[in-house]
């Protein structure tokens, strides 16, 4: 399998061993997911089950962000209490995941970790790496010589989407614009916590370095996210674990690019998303996943269409059948596209068509090849329409 790692810059086969470990950056549970998440989501999980189907033993780690800028506005907008609108969009979040078949091993949740972030946090300022302006603690990047070889972004780049991205490049008393926040003083309605620091909360990035710490150990094969997490969180990220005793080392830093809707980017401030729970209200979850992979690069991207789980609904149906023939064509050439497909960056739309065809030459009783029932039911495992 090569996928494209963000730092290198290039393709990177990926080191198989026997036991692999991939850590996700999942939801901040401020609103309820929707097909980019969906998108994402499953990318990650298609190249476990594909890590496990070539003979690995696979952790995915896939966090959940409940302690982050982004949900005491939400909060307040729905006139609901922090921790109520927490708790019921993780609720939704895990009902969406059990329908999509979107399983993970851990999934670990930032506000379970606050003890493990302090600790992290007092490593990184026993060693000189960071300091405060009155009650918030900054993290240091003049030291770290590397900080920028993830994005490769420049420096007035990374100050420009920090600026528009939650950061404080423009706070007066920093030393260096991009200097990032650790650990600050909560908003009033917000998480409060006991710290060697004062009383407050952490800053967003210090959570991922931790909870991987604990739940990934030293290395992580393959770390995932969207790609609007490039910078400034993964950035971030991959600097505080190189200041912290055993922070995890990162074989691939692999990032899948964000799903359109009607032109745009599909985002809450655009006011153009398609939630998974109006779509699973009304489709089984296979068929809205199927829906969500069969358009979609995590290279190139993709545009959701509202007729693609009519296409799916049909899709799948034609897939279902299919595998359950007696026979049908010689799988082979079959076999090998679509894995090439899934192995390279995992292409999932065009391995979708190589299914598709596979599938459509079955059903209308074309060959003799016992095999091709069985390969379309691999198939439909690696892209996990099976339920688990």
């Amino acid at each position: 399998m090569k996928l494209y790692c963000t730092k290198q810059g290039s393709d990177v086969e990926v080191a198989m061993s026997d036991e692999m470990t991939l850590y996700v950056c999942g939801v901040t549970p401020y609103d309820s997911a929707h097909t980019g998440h969906l998108a994402m989501a499953t990318t990650y999980d298609v190249i476990a089950r594909r890590l496990r189907d070539l003979g690995a033993r696979v952790r995915l780690v896939r966090n959940i962000t409940d302690i982050d800028d982004p949900l005491l506005p939400r909060a307040e907008l729905l006139n609901i209490p922090y921790w109520d609108l927490v708790e019921q969009e993780v609720a939704q979040w895990n009902a969406d995941v059990q329908q999509l078949n979107l399983t993970c091993d851990v999934e670990p949740r930032a506000s379970q970790h606050v003890e493990d972030m302090v600790a992290a946090v007092e490593e990184m300022a026993a060693d000189g790496r960071t300091y405060r302006i009155d009650d918030t603690v900054y993290f240091r990047v003049a030291p770290d010589e590397q900080f920028g070889t993830v994005s490769h972004y420049s420096p007035g780049k990374m100050v420009d989407i920090a600026r528009d991205r939650g950061g404080d490049p423009d706070r007066p008393g920093k030393e260096n614009p991009l200097d990032f926040i650790l650990w600050q003083p909560s908003r009033p309605g917000e998480p409060q916590y006991d710290s060697p620091f004062g009383r407050g909360r952490p800053g967003w990035h210090i959570g991922c370095s931790a909870m991987r710490r604990k739940h990934s150990g030293r290395r992580v094969d393959i770390h995932g996210g969207g790609a609007d997490l490039i910078f400034p969180h993964h950035e971030c990220e991959a600097a505080q674990d190189r200041s912290m005793r055993d922070g995890s080392e990162v074989g691939i830093w692999f990032h899948s690019a964000l799903l359109d809707y009607k032109g745009e980017k599909m985002s809450k401030s655009r006011g153009n998303l398609v939630l998974a729970r109006d779509l699973l209200a009304e489709h089984d979850g296979m068929v809205v996943r199927l829906a969500t992979l069969s358009h979609y690069s995590p290279r190139g991207g993709g545009e959701w269409q509202d007729h693609y789980i009519d296409e799916a609904t049909e899709r799948l149906a034609l897939w279902t059948h299919a595998a359950q023939l007696g026979h049908g064509p010689d799988p082979q050439r079959f076999e090998e596209a679509f894995y090439s497909k899934i192995d390279n960056n995992v292409e999932l739309s065009e391995a979708v068509a190589i299914a598709d065809e596979l599938a459509s030459q079955t059903a209308a009783g074309g060959g003799s090849d016992a095999r091709a029932p069985k390969v379309i039911q691999d198939f439909l495992n690696v892209l996990g329409l099976i339920r688990s």
